[in-house]
């Protein structure tokens, strides 16, 4: 009744489903720490489209370039562009975007849980990456 491919199918889905739902889990939990770490609400880690505004929002990008993200193929740059800028709104540079992309069940527990990343705001500001005030210094230079 059923050929030796599908059984194969079926057993190889019934085996890393609950390894891939503990990742994704892993991740939605992550996300949410750095959402509060940000200010804003962790329940938005599990809203799918909402989740990608208030990255956006943290990244200091206009919400409207969630609706780039949808567009095929081409919505992957603004995807990464947003990445980048979430990651550097904690403090952190582009290899910790790349580690993102490829490894989030890594990175991102990493910055969640890590007493030493905190959420400086403006991605642009790198002064000091593990000082929570860094922002607040860059912003008070010169008045």
């Amino acid at each position: 009744m059923y050929d030796e491919s599908s059984v194969a199918f079926i057993g190889m889905f019934t085996a890393l489903f609950p390894f891939i739902s503990i990742l994704s889990i892993l991740i939605i939990a992550a996300t949410w720490k750095l959402y509060l770490k940000a200010g804003q609400p962790g329940w938005a880690a599990i809203i799918p489209i909402y989740t990608n505004i208030i990255a956006l929002k943290i990244g200091k990008k206009p919400e409207w370039w969630v609706l780039l993200m949808l567009i095929p193929y081409v919505g992957f740059i603004w995807w990464i562009w947003s990445i980048n800028r979430f990651v550097k709104a904690y403090g952190k540079d582009t290899g910790w975007t790349v580690g993102c992309l490829l490894l989030p069940f890594i990175f991102y527990p990493i910055m969640a849980w890590s007493k030493n990343i905190h959420y400086i705001g403006n991605g642009d500001v790198l002064n000091s990456p593990h000082d929570p005030t860094a922002l607040d210094s860059f912003d008070s230079f010169g008045k």
